[in-house]
């Protein structure tokens, strides 16, 4: 008998209809709870696989942002009578005319538990020149200068990373640095002394430049970045991972994918992020040459602007402006954003099955208490945490066909024995 007969019948008739599809509506809408708790179930495994990239985060290295070099001279102030204040100190900052960085990173893959995250090496030469810093352009007197306590300076937000002397190769001459930086420009880094050959009362623009080559060797996690010092900055980088994302404020002029690694290439210039080639104490420049940072551990957020941990006025977040790039270590197949993609269709799911049972019920003219339709709602809800289940030991499309192998085949042997009727469950299994 046609299914439309049964809506033509009597008034007690279409009323028990009625009846049973508001109950299979409040169902529907009682299963938005079990739903969540499953979504909630997803966000739990994925901050846990968050906390596990963070532990080894920790002890690999974090997310690595190189911030340099910068050369930073003190000064002393001068009072109103013109004489130097001895008892205080403040900085000069020049960024350098051209800064050419060439890397290599090879990434491998740390494991913890059920969890692989990638972590990398990279080996980084950085080289360019600065020009005689012209301090007549930033107001400052040479009897202010104090060019024997110049130094250089290189912010990396991770120091537990380097494993390996950081050389520097100043103007022929070669030294390493050392950690710490006393001028507060960045938080975290290191710097190292350079000789300016300039006294007090020499005059700067001369044409002379100072040419530089730093050589590091660093671990890290996740990401690696670069802030653009120079007045021209390059950035070739190289490395085993076949899917990076480049992110950040600028994307690589060219890149090329292949299926064992990556080349890129960038080029930025100083017209393109909001930060002078010099500047001093106050100006309010240094605040944003910082590192985000949490308890767990340093990172870099090219995003927004997150405060520094610690009381310092210079150890603020990173900003976007300055035009931080890079390139992430991107996993492509991410089984919790897969799921959570899948379970954001579940009440749809759950809503399409009920209706199919439904139809089903009447045309075999055979009852399905509610409970029943609970029951059948509970083995949808199964399907998500046995996907996440398989999906965290087997690829994802083998877990999700082994899952709905599983949840179809249940339904189908429960509208067999319900409805006593072969032919309507492979119907109603080839439908699901």
């Amino acid at each position: 008998m046609p299914i439309s007969s049964y809506f033509k019948r009597d008034g007690a008739a279409r009323g028990l209809v009625t009846l049973k599809l508001i109950a299979i509506a409040v169902l529907v809408l009682i299963f938005l709870i079990p739903v969540s708790m499953v979504r909630g179930l997803i966000n739990e495994r994925q901050f846990r696989q968050q906390d596990v990239v963070r532990e080894i985060g920790n002890t690999w290295g974090a997310p690595q942002t190189l911030a340099g070099p910068i050369l930073v001279v003190p000064y002393n102030p001068l009072t109103t009578e013109g004489k130097r204040k001895e008892d205080e100190t403040k900085y000069a900052y020049f960024l350098p005319e051209k800064l050419d960085v060439s890397g290599t990173v090879a990434v491998e893959i740390r494991s913890r538990g059920i969890y692989d995250v990638p972590v990398y090496s990279a080996a980084l030469e950085a080289a360019g020149f600065f020009r005689a810093p012209d301090i007549k352009l930033l107001s400052l007197k040479p009897e202010q200068m104090r060019w024997d306590k110049a130094q250089v300076v290189v912010g990396l937000p991770d120091l537990r990373g380097v494993r390996e002397e950081i050389s520097l190769d100043w103007a022929g001459a070669k030294t390493t640095f050392a950690p710490g930086v006393v001028a507060p420009v960045v938080p975290t880094g290191v710097s190292a002394a350079v000789a300016l050959q300039l006294s007090e009362g020499a005059d700067a623009r001369q044409g002379v430049t100072y040419p530089f080559t730093i050589n590091l060797n660093t671990h890290g996690s996740e990401q690696l970045f670069f802030v653009p010092v120079g007045k021209e900055t390059n950035v070739a980088m190289n490395g085993n991972w076949p899917s990076p994302s480049f992110s950040g404020a600028f994307l690589p002029e060219s890149r090329e994918l292949k299926s064992d690694g990556f080349t890129a290439t960038w080029r930025v210039l100083d017209l393109n992020r909001d930060l002078p080639q010099q500047w001093v104490d106050g100006d309010g420049y240094g605040r944003q040459l910082g590192f985000a940072g949490t308890a767990e551990g340093l990172r870099f957020e090219p995003e927004r602007f997150i405060p520094f941990p610690g009381d310092h006025p210079v150890k603020a977040g990173f900003s976007s402006d300055q035009g931080a790039f890079g390139v992430r270590l991107f996993t492509p197949v991410d089984i919790y954003q897969k799921s959570l993609r899948s379970v954001k269709y579940g009440i749809s799911v759950i809503a399409l099955v009920f209706v199919v049972i439904f139809f089903v019920e009447f045309s075999a003219r055979k009852r399905v208490h509610p409970v029943q339709y609970v029951l059948i709602g509970l083995a949808l809800v199964i399907y998500y945490t046995l996907l996440l289940a398989l999906a965290e030991h087997i690829r994802f499309g083998w877990a999700y066909l082994i899952a709905s192998f599983a949840v179809i085949g249940l339904n189908t042997l429960f509208v067999r024995s319900a409805m006593e009727s072969g032919v309507r469950a492979l119907l109603t299994g080839g439908i699901l």
